[in-house]
């Protein structure tokens, strides 16, 4: 887990906050294939678990939540609040970073992209490919870069919108993290009311799109239009 000097998408260097590079164990789990979408959001808002997206619009689209143009395309919009209770309400949670990184990294590997080493360009992912070029512009449908699948096929692990994990922030907790299971660092404290998002999105360079990259964001902030999330599930229960 963490960035590998020697492999960093052509960027040649690792954040700190990627290091240092360690070992984990982890229990089996199961995790969503694909991103959760607008139509399953909506499911849950409608037997009054869940509570509307901040914005029914995306980026170019004045009717996006809503609209069953987009029924299939990864609902936006949303804090790890609201992401945590739909993950509760279907019976899952949000995965911890351990786990998303494990499903997201070829086996075994220090890749920094699900599919290697090399560089990510459209026919790979959607993200941003140079400062005014987009690959999409906006989401796009689960599923829609068969190239990135990940080797326990997930797709959009890296582009596409950004993913809300379990874990609390903290940049140096790679050095202190326990081995087996690590669940990340205790919270919220006074000076930490942040958790950590995962895989960068169709608004993101590739060093945001790289596997290790860490981003962090307050747990109740739902204005944005590039942050969604996938859940997870006990590996001893079928989903």
């Amino acid at each position: 887990m963490g960035c590998h000097q020697d492999h960093t998408g052509g960027l040649y260097f690792c954040n700190s906050n990627e290091l240092p590079l360690h070992t984990v164990y982890l229990d089996a789990f199961y995790i969503g294939k694909y991103e959760v979408t607008n139509a399953q959001y909506a499911q849950c808002v409608a037997a009054g678990a869940c509570t509307l997206p901040y914005r029914n619009s995306s980026w170019t689209r004045t009717s996006y939540y809503d609209n069953p143009d987009y029924a299939n395309y990864p609902v936006i919009y949303v804090s790890w609040e609201q992401a945590n209770a739909y993950a509760r309400w279907i019976g899952g949670r949000l995965p911890t970073e351990a786990e998303w990184e494990y499903a997201a990294k070829p086996a075994g590997s220090v890749y920094p992209f699900p599919w290697g080493d090399e560089r990510p360009d459209c026919s790979y992912i959607n993200f941003r490919y140079q400062v005014f070029t987009y690959c999409a512009g906006d989401t796009v449908p689960g599923g829609s870069y068969p190239l990135s699948v990940s080797w326990v096929g997930a797709h959009d692990m890296s582009g596409n919108v950004m993913e809300w994990v379990n874990d609390w922030y903290d940049r140096d907790y790679y050095a202190v993290s326990p081995y087996h299971n690590p669940p990340g660092p205790p919270g919220p404290t006074s000076s930490n009311n942040y958790k950590v998002q995962r895989g960068g999105s169709w608004n993101d360079d590739r060093e945001w799109v790289r596997i290790v990259f860490r981003r962090m964001d307050q747990y109740n902030d739902a204005n944005s239009y590039t942050t969604g999330f996938r859940v997870a599930f006990p590996g001893l229960v079928s989903p």
